[in-house]
């Protein structure tokens, strides 16, 4: 997971983050939230080394952003009970 944080909350920059993100490969999943970080990035790589070189040449190098945070997931256990509610909406 890459988590961003953009310098401003100008409209044309974080439209221009957005459309940035979606067009990288390696992202599978982008979640735009509320809080100290603009958005989260759930990323695919190669290796751990290929997640430095994607945050520092396609995150980091982007005007908008002011500051990321990497993370790597060990574990991914969906709830069965998120399954039951999304079933019933």
């Amino acid at each position: 997971m890459i988590s961003v944080r953009l310098r401003r909350h100008f409209k044309p920059d974080v439209e221009a983050f957005r459309q940035h993100a979606l067009n990288l490969p390696e992202v599978v999943q982008r979640y735009h939230v509320a809080g100290p970080i603009d958005f989260m990035l759930h990323v695919w790589t190669r290796d751990s080394d290929h997640l430095p070189e994607l945050a520092m040449t396609a995150i980091t190098s982007r005007e908008e952003v002011e500051h990321i945070e990497t993370e790597l997931l060990f574990e991914h256990i969906r709830s069965a009970e998120v399954q039951i509610i999304a079933d019933v909406l």
